[in-house]
C-alpha cells in the first residue's frame, strides 16, 4: 500500500514499528472508522485521537474501509468527469452509482456524453458481474482506500446495471452471459476446468471484455498443447484477421510469452501473416506450428517473430518496423528483440545493418542496450559486440554502465562464449564495480541465472549465491527495499541457512515487504511458520490483502489435507462473519492443499449463502447433498451455480449414487 498521511506529509509504511527516521516514514499509523483516512502516530496523538475530517475516534494501528453510503449530489461527480475525461478516476464512477435512484438514472445519463457514457456502462456492467457472482464485497483502487460495498449501494448498483441492460442490443446481452460463466471460472480456480474447446472458441468472440477474460481463463488453467494445437490450425488459415489475432493470442499464452510489439506493429504485422497462412495448405500449417512451439533456443522465444521467419515474410515486415522505429510509438525499441527473433531470414534483408545504424545514433543506454542485444542473438562475435559496446560500458551515467556489463556478459553466455578472455575480463570488471546494495542485487540475479560449473569458470572463488544473498540481509537486517526480491528468494530459499534468517526475519517482522515475498515462496519446509500464519490470519484488523496473502502461504506450507493448520482455512471458509474475498480465497486455498468430499450438513449454510460464489464452492467440496438443496440450485438465478448442480447430479446417475 503507497499512503501518505494527510496531515503533516510523513510516508506510512503500516509495519506496526518504529521506523528509523519518523520525520519522513512512519510504521505506526491511526485509521479512522468513520471516513477511513489513516494518520501518522504523531498527527494521531496531536488530535487527541479525534479525526479531524469527520469528528469519529481513531483507532492505533487498524485499516478502515469507506462504506459506501446511498448520495444525491450526482451533478458535481458527473461535471469533475467530464471535466478530467482523460483521468476517469474510478472511485468517481463508485461514488457515481451512490447517486442512482429510478429516478435519477434518467437524468444521469442524459447528463454524460456518448464517451463517458459507454465508459460508465461498462465499468457497471463489470462490477455487476461480480455482485452476482458475490467474488467480492469492495472496490480497491491503485492510491485509494479501499470502498466497502453496501446493501443500500449494492441495491443501486444492480438498479444502474438493469436501465442499461435494457437499452443494450443482442450482442452485448450475449456478452455479459459469457463473461459472467468466465468470471465465475475465474473464481472456482484450481477446482473448475471449464470445457476446452469452448473456451477456445470465446476467445474469437468479438466483445473485447470475453475474449481477454477467455485468454485469461485459459491461462490459468494450461489447456494440452496438442489440443490447444489442434484448434489453432483452421482457426489460423481463415484469412479472417481478427481470427488470426486471436488463435496467435491462445498460441502466445500457451508459451507464456507475449511479443513485444506495439498495438499497431502488431496488427501491421499480423495482416500479413493472415494472408500468407491462408494460402498455405493444413498440413502444411499445422507442421509449421507444432515445429515453432515445441523447438527449444536458449534465447527467449517471439511466436509472432518465429512465424515471419519461418514463412519467409522478413522482407515484407522490416519495413514495417523500421517505419515503427522511426516514429514515437511507446515501447519502440523493444523491436529491436523481435527482428532478432525473426532469424537468419532478417539478416538476409538488411536488418542488421537498420540495427547497426540505430545502435550509431542511439544517445542513450535505453536505445542501445536493445540493439546490442538484437546483433549478439544475430550472430555478431564476442570481439564486435565488445567493440560496439565499449561506448556504453566506458560512459553515461555509473548504474547504467554496469547494467550493460550485466547484459554484455549475460549475452556472451548465451552465445557460449564461456571460455573467451573476453568474457572473463569482463566478469572480473563487474566485481571490481560491484559496490552498493542495488548494486549486489543486481550481480546475485546475474550469478543466480548462470550454470553452477559456468560460475566457477567466470567467477573463481565465488560463494554460492545464498550465501551471498544471506550476507546481504545480515548486513542490512532486511531492512533495504531493494533487497525484498521474490526471485531471488525463490532460487535460494531452500539453502537451510538462508531459511532459517528468513524465518527468524518474519518472527520479528511478519508485515514487511521482505516478509511479504518469503510467504509467497515458502513451502512445507517451513513449517515453523504455521502458528505465526494462524495467529496473522485470526487478525481481522489487518489490511484484506495481507490476509488474503497469509492464508494461500499457510495452505502451501501445511503438510497435506490431514493437517490441523487445514481446519482452520475450513473454519474461515465457513464464517459468515468474514469478507467474501477470504472465504473465497480459503476455498481455493484448501482445494489446492488437496481437500474433498467435506460433509454436506456443514456445508449447509455455505449452500444458502447469498453468495453465488460460496453457494459454488459448497456444491464441489460437498461428498453429498440433500435433494431439497440440489433442486433449488438447479434452479439458481447464477449460471455458474446452476450448471455445477446439474453436473452433480449427472455424475451421481452416472455412479449408481441417489443423490449428492
Amino acid at each position: 500500500m503507497v499512503h501518505s498521511c494527510p496531515q503533516c506529509g510523513v510516508f506510512l509504511s503500516f509495519q506496526r514499528k518504529e521506523m528509523l527516521n519518523p520525520d519522513l516514514i512512519s510504521g505506526n499509523w491511526y485509521g479512522c472508522p468513520g471516513c477511513a483516512r489513516n494518520v501518522c502516530e504523531a498527527c494521531g496523538k496531536s488530535s487527541g485521537r479525534r479525526c479531524l475530517q469527520c469528528g469519529d475516534t481513531l483507532e492505533p494501528d487498524q485499516f478502515f474501509p469507506v462504506r459506501l453510503k446511498p448520495r444525491e449530489d450526482w451533478r458535481s461527480i458527473v461535471s469533475a468527469i467530464l471535466e478530467e475525461p482523460a483521468i476517469f478516476d474510478p472511485v468517481w464512477m463508485v461514488e457515481l452509482i451512490s447517486c442512482v435512484t429510478e429516478t435519477s438514472i434518467h437524468d444521469i445519463d442524459a447528463a454524460l456524453d456518448d464517451w463517458t457514457r459507454n465508459r460508465i456502462r461498462d465499468e457497471v456492467f463489470a462490477l455487476d458481474i461480480l455482485r452476482r457472482l458475490g467474488s467480492t464485497d469492495s472496490c480497491t483502487f491503485i492510491h485509494s482506500t479501499e470502498h466497502l460495498w453496501t446493501p443500500e449501494w449494492e441495491q443501486r448498483l444492480s438498479l444502474a446495471a438493469g436501465y442499461y441492460l435494457e437499452r443494450a442490443d443482442d450482442l452485448t446481452r450475449d456478452a455479459l452471459r459469457q463473461r459472467e460463466l468466465l468470471q465465475g471460472w475465474l473464481v472456482l480456480a484450481p477446482a473448475s476446468r471449464p470445457a476446452g474447446k469452448a473456451l477456445l472458441e470465446l476467445t474469437l468472440h468479438p466483445d473485447e471484455g470475453v475474449s481477454g477474460l477467455a485468454l485469461r481463463v485459459q491461462h490459468l488453467f494450461e489447456l494440452p498443447l496438442l489440443y490447444v494445437l489442434e484448434w489453432c490450425v483452421p482457426v489460423l488459415r481463415s484469412g479472417v484477421p481478427a481470427r488470426v489475432s486471436a488463435a496467435l493470442a491462445v498460441l502466445e499464452n500457451a508459451l507464456e510469452r507475449r511479443s513485444p510489439l506495439d498495438r499497431r506493429t502488431r496488427q501491421e504485422v499480423e495482416q500479413r501473416l493472415c494472408s500468407e497462412l491462408a494460402r498455405r495448405g493444413e498440413s502444411e500449417v499445422k507442421a509449421l506450428v507444432s515445429q515453432l512451439v515445441t523447438s527449444s533456443s536458449p534465447w527467449p522465444v517471439d511466436l509472432i517473430a518465429s512465424f515471419v521467419g519461418a514463412l519467409d515474410l522478413a522482407s515484407e515486415v522490416l519495413p514495417l518496423l523500421a517505419a515503427a522505429l522511426s516514429s514515437r510509438r511507446p515501447s519502440r525499441y523493444r523491436i529491436f528483440d523481435f527482428i532478432a527473433a525473426m532469424g537468419t531470414s532478417a539478416v538476409a534483408v538488411g536488418a542488421r545493418a537498420l540495427i547497426l545504424e540505430h545502435l550509431e545514433q542511439a544517445e542513450s543506454h535505453d536505445v542501445a542496450l536493445p540493439c546490442l542485444r538484437a546483433l549478439g542473438r544475430m550472430g555478431t562475435s564476442a570481439r564486435e559486440l565488445l567493440m560496439l559496446a565499449r561506448k556504453w560500458t566506458d560512459t553515461g551515467p555509473e548504474n547504467r554502465r554496469k547494467g550493460t556489463l550485466r547484459t554484455l556478459i549475460q549475452l556472451l553466455v548465451t552465445m557460449n562464449e564461456g571460455a573467451s578472455e573476453e568474457l572473463r575480463a569482463l566478469c572480473q570488471r563487474l566485481m571490481s564495480e560491484t559496490q552498493t546494495i542495488e548494486d549486489r542485487q543486481e550481480f546475485l540475479q546475474l550469478v543466480s541465472r548462470l550454470n553452477p560449473s559456468m560460475r566457477r569458470v567466470l567467477f573463481p572463488g565465488l560463494p554460492e549465491p545464498a550465501e551471498l544473498l544471506l550476507g546481504l540481509f545480515e548486513e542490512n537486517q532486511g531492512t533495504s527495499p531493494c533487497l525484498a526480491n521474490e526471485r531471488l528468494l525463490e532460487l535460494h530459499h531452500e539453502s537451510p541457512r538462508l531459511r532459517a534468517w528468513l524465518i527468524n526475519h518474519v518472527m520479528e517482522e511478519p508485515d514487511d515487504a521482505l516478509s511479504a515475498h518469503f510467504f509467497n515462496v515458502a513451502g512445507p519446509e517451513c513449517g515453523g511458520l504455521l502458528l505465526l500464519l494462524q495467529r496473522l490470519i485470526a487478525d481481522r484488523s489487518a489490511c484484506l490483502s495481507l490476509r488474503e496473502e497469509w492464508v494461500k502461504a499457510l495452505g502451501r506450507i501445511a503438510p497435506g489435507p490431514g493437517s490441523p493448520a487445514l481446519r482452520v482455512l475450513y473454519e474461515l471458509f465457513l464464517d459468515a462473519r468474514e469478507r467474501l474475498p477470504l472465504r473465497v480465497t480459503a476455498a481455493q486455498t484448501l482445494w489446492s492443499a488437496g481437500v474433498r468430499g467435506l460433509p454436506g450438513t456443514e456445508l449447509a449454510p455455505v449452500l444458502r449463502d447469498p453468495s453465488a460464489s460460496l453457494r459454488a464452492w459448497g456444491l464441489l467440496f460437498a461428498s453429498e447433498v440433500e435433494e431439497g438443496f440440489l433442486a433449488s440450485l438447479r434452479e439458481d438465478p447464477v449460471a455458474l451455480v446452476r450448471q455445477l448442480a446439474i453436473a452433480g447430479c449427472q455424475e451421481d446417475e452416472q455412479q449408481g449414487r441417489p443423490g449428492r
